[in-house]
């Protein structure tokens, strides 16, 4: 009788939550995505070489998925690097 009424009881489960980066909660930022994609637009070259080939440069600071993977496009952009000259710049 007494295992009858204990699997009768409710619990409360606690699951992993996204929503942090390697630990640490996340700050959501400033940028909007019109915002991100002018300034990746913008700096598709670079301004002194004019090499097509420009990696953007983000902070570890994007939102988490469930499984455990950061979302592209939610970390804050902090500059950009070209591929040719190796220049880097920030975001004005």
């Amino acid at each position: 009788p007494q295992d009858a009424e204990a699997s009768k009881t409710r619990m409360i489960l606690q699951f992993h939550r996204p929503g942090k980066a390697n630990g640490r909660p996340h700050i959501r930022q400033a940028m909007s995505i019109i915002d991100r994609a002018r300034h990746l637009f913008e700096n598709r070259t670079c301004p002194h070489c004019g090499y097509g080939v420009v990696e953007p440069r983000q902070l570890d600071d994007g939102i988490v998925d469930s499984a455990n993977q950061i979302i592209p496009g939610t970390a804050t952009l902090v500059g950009f690097r070209c591929e040719g000259c190796h220049l880097e710049w920030g975001i004005e």
